[in-house]
């Protein structure tokens, strides 16, 4: 008997080809894409000119430039793949069972179209859902409350159940996910990250129509505001479906050519992530602009080879890095943004 509730959203994918629900037209994400093919012959129409063929001494055309061998559906799959090798016995990642880095690779999980009941690494999706379930208190907390990191702990772990029940649940997980959901709906944050993502949880929780209250609608951000504050409140403010402002336009703006930092495979993972889903809200022209950057200098920062093939290191600070789950998980979601996004900022670009 089929256990999903009757309000959850159907997975967005299908034979591993992910997809948005609500587009009209299909988006290529890929660096180099194989050309359309020709439609066929219509029955009784004439023959096609054959093409002139070039004379000898007519100097002969440039090849055109092979396609990417490697994209973007290639480096989330990888960036999973590897996710899966560090999983813990548990169904936790990170030491210690660390709930945000759990909630963090299962949100690039089902980002990425595996969800608990996926034939691929749904196990391992059903696993860490099972291991934020354990951990939770009964309040709805799903980290310690006399951890300094409390609310971004609590608020990557509340995301990651919110998408597990909303994207194709099963019942069970409908009470811990509306619980963590209702408990982050209390929190305040403390700085930008926190802020970011309880709007992404805020927002998750509408989808999936728990009964949690909704957040005030969030004010335009001030001119003063750093790159990722800025993209914080515009992020909060595309879900909010808010009025555009020319406060908001002025944001953008004022940060244009910050932007192209968001480009850059060194930029801070959350900020680069909050920021892709601003660009992705603005214009398709930005937004495909933005991929044309940003997209092949994803691919050339995932390790390739070795046993941490498929991840993306941190810097450590003193000129090395180190393959890092939450660092992966976050550049995974980067990838991820255009396959689920539009529906919350539809009609709000300029």
């Amino acid at each position: 008997m089929d256990e999903r509730g009757a309000s959850a959203r159907q997975p967005t994918w299908r034979h591993g080809v992910r997809t948005v629900a609500v587009a009209t037209v299909g988006l290529s994400l890929v660096a180099g894409c194989d050309a359309p093919t020709a439609p066929p012959p219509v029955p009784g129409a004439p023959a096609a000119p054959a093409a002139t063929p070039v004379a000898p001494d007519q100097p002969t055309p440039a090849p055109r430039p092979e396609p990417a061998k490697r994209n973007i559906d290639d480096a989330v799959n990888a960036s999973l793949d590897w996710l899966v090798t560090m999983q813990n016995a548990d169904g936790s990642w990170g030491a210690d069972g660390d709930v945000a880095a759990t909630g963090l690779a299962l949100v690039a999980f089902i980002d990425g179209g595996e969800v608990p009941s996926s034939h691929g690494h749904g196990p391992h999706v059903k696993r860490g859902v099972d291991y934020l379930i354990s951990v939770q208190a009964e309040d709805g907390s799903i980290s310690s409350h006399e951890r300094p990191d409390h609310v971004l702990r609590h608020a990557a772990a509340a995301l990651a159940l919110a998408e597990a029940w909303g994207m194709g649940g099963r019942r069970r997980l409908r009470p811990p996910a509306q619980s963590a959901v209702t408990y982050a709906a209390q929190l305040e944050p403390t700085n930008a990250r926190e802020a970011f993502l309880l709007a992404v949880v805020a927002k998750s929780g509408a989808m999936s129509e728990f009964d949690s209250p909704e957040p005030p609608a969030p004010p335009p951000p001030e001119a003063g505001d750093d790159l990722m504050a800025s993209v914080t409140a515009l992020v909060a403010r595309i879900y909010a479906r808010t009025d555009r402002t020319a406060a908001d336009d002025a944001a953008i703006d004022r940060h244009t050519a910050e932007w192209a930092s968001l480009c850059d495979d060194t930029a801070d993972p959350w900020t680069q992530w909050a920021g892709s889903i601003v660009i992705f809200g603005d214009s398709y022209e930005q937004l495909q602009a933005w991929r044309l950057v940003t997209y092949p200098r994803l691919l050339a920062s995932q390790v390739r080879d070795g046993a941490a093939t498929g991840s993306w290191p941190t810097a450590d600070g003193v000129g090395t890095s180190t393959p890092d789950v939450a660092t992966t998980a976050l550049r995974c979601l980067v990838g991820c943004t255009a396959y689920r996004h539009n529906a919350f900022s539809r009609g709000w670009g300029r």
